[in-house]
């Protein structure tokens, strides 16, 4: 009963708290639950040059990948590919198989898809230091909401720590043989540097075995083409916001990212979303 009364609240989308003056730290948790987030709503195909999830968050990444016979895996590859997002992930499997224990599987996951909003308004939150109190917007996700999330990239940490057995030992996030490392929450809670205009070293050369990717040029090169934005140009922006200059808001391709949030959340069609509150 409680989970459910904390729901109600959660998705009514109007908050009573003022929005907070200045972003909080964000942590490793974001890092991890914002890349889910990117996820489930996109899908790039490079071959089509077409969005191929449903930009919904509804978890199709985890629970309709494959005809759903991976979810108990973590559902798309791709959610796997670094260890934030990874433990994520898992943490929402977990969730999910626990209200399995207690109930059918619409319920499970439609409580799976609620608890995972929780967090993402959370993360928000953290990211633009203000509370999300916007009515969903009934329409599709587009390229440009995709190329300035793809912008955030610029807050990814190329190292973490890990805390294990009492010792504290450096962790490369890029390093793709550890994706699959499940941090524990104090790893997760750590927080990150803010946003510095570039993006970390590490990410410059992902060594993916049989070559080497360079995501600033990847981001670039689909923002500039499916957007009216430059990379630099969002780059200085966002290190202006990072240094305390201005607020989320002032940032000029803020707006996007709230409706991007608004359409992720909002659909007639949906069985999973527990609120469809949507404006015409």
């Amino acid at each position: 009963m409680y989970f459910i009364k904390k729901s109600i609240t959660i998705f009514s989308f109007i908050f009573l708290i003022s929005p907070l003056t200045q972003a909080q730290n964000m942590t490793v948790k974001d890092v991890g639950v914002i890349g889910l987030f990117s996820h489930d709503v996109f899908t790039w195909n490079h071959r089509t040059r077409q969005n191929e999830e449903n930009g919904i968050v509804d978890l199709s990444t985890i629970f309709d990948y494959d005809n759903g016979n991976k979810w108990e895996t973590g559902g798309n590859p791709k959610n796997s590919e670094n260890a934030p997002v990874y433990s994520i992930t898992m943490d929402l499997v977990d969730f999910f198989k626990e209200r399995l224990e207690e109930t059918n599987y619409k319920e499970a996951r439609k409580q799976t898809v609620a608890h995972f909003i929780s967090l993402i308004l959370d993360s928000y939150q953290r990211l633009t230091g203000h509370n999300f109190d916007e009515i969903g917007l009934l329409s599709h996700v587009n390229n440009t909401e995709q190329a300035v999330l793809r912008s955030m990239h610029d807050i990814l940490p190329g190292w973490i720590n890990l805390y294990r057995n009492g010792k504290t030992t450096k962790f490369k996030v890029t390093n793709v043989f550890q994706a699959k490392t499940r941090l524990n929450q104090k790893e997760l809670n750590q927080p990150i540097r803010s946003f510095d205009g570039d993006y970390d070293p590490e990410y410059l050369k992902i060594d993916i075995v049989i070559r080497k990717l360079n995501l600033k040029k990847i981001d670039k090169k689909f923002i500039e083409e499916f957007s009216q934005y430059k990379q630099a140009d969002m780059l200085a922006e966002l290190k202006n916001y990072g240094e305390g200059h201005v607020d989320f808001f002032e940032i000029s391709f803020s707006h996007h990212l709230v409706e991007l949030l608004q359409k992720s959340l909002c659909s007639e069609k949906s069985e999973w979303l527990p609120e469809r509150l949507c404006q015409q």
